[in-house]
């Protein structure tokens, strides 16, 4: 990190790096490494913060989603061929159930990073698994410390009924 003040701002520029961190968390886990290249310049914190530029890349290693079992498709069809009701309501609560059965085991997720505003965004990224894939892409805030983020998940076999391409 390097930091200059001028008269009227402050300019900061530098590289930040995350290698082989564990990340236990409720909804995903795995082995991150990051690295992003930043710079901005402000009169105040929050307009520091708020001017910073830069990009990078991110990995999660050994990536476990919670929440996205990869068997939640076959077994919400096997519900419905199996007597299930087939309206909406009963479909969608099988198929949550059948999420919540285990996680997504993706092997590694990679993404690049930009980072303009002061918000730091993952560019539409998809992971794959023997059953399925998921696509997600996301952004942090780094002034209010806000995470939004898109996910979606498709069966591995797109032409077998599921309906329609996959999602980009």
């Amino acid at each position: 990190l390097q930091l200059s003040h001028a008269a009227l701002d402050t300019a900061a520029s530098g590289h930040f790096a995350l290698r082989k961190v564990a990340v236990q968390g409720s909804q995903a886990s795995g082995e991150l490494a990051l690295g992003i290249e930043f710079q901005g310049n402000g009169r105040t914190p929050d307009s520091l913060m708020s001017s910073l530029t830069g990009g990078g890349t991110a990995e999660l290693g050994q990536a476990a989603l919670a929440g996205l079992s990869e068997s939640a498709f076959g077994h919400t069809v096997a519900a419905v061929d199996g007597g299930l009701s087939g309206d909406a309501s009963h479909v969608r609560e099988a198929f949550e159930r059948n999420l919540a059965e285990a996680p997504l085991r993706a092997g590694t997720i990679n993404g690049n990073l930009s980072l303009a505003g002061g918000v730091l965004r993952l560019s539409s990224t998809r992971a794959s698994s023997a059953q399925g894939s998921v696509a997600l892409s996301g952004l942090l805030d780094l002034s209010d410390l806000t995470v939004k983020a898109d996910l979606s998940l498709a069966p591995v076999n797109l032409t077998d009924g599921f309906g329609g391409p996959s999602p980009t």
